[in-house]
């Protein structure tokens, strides 16, 4: 059994990770806080795939 995820699982994680990331944003600028919208959706989507590499390149 490969612990390999398919690319469907791939994208589903990014998805929500966007999703999560935009109601984070929303929420920070409705309160005026400095990281926004856009900051938290790219911060948590380069952490999504740099634990979906981790995965990837430390399957052994």
């Amino acid at each position: 059994m490969s612990l390999i995820p398919a690319y469907e699982d791939i994208a589903a994680r990014l998805l929500l990770t966007v999703l999560a990331g935009t109601l984070i944003g929303l929420d920070r600028e409705a309160r005026g806080q400095a990281a926004g919208l856009r900051t938290t959706i790219l911060v948590g989507l380069a952490a999504a795939i740099a634990m979906t590499q981790a995965t990837i390149l430390l399957e052994v």
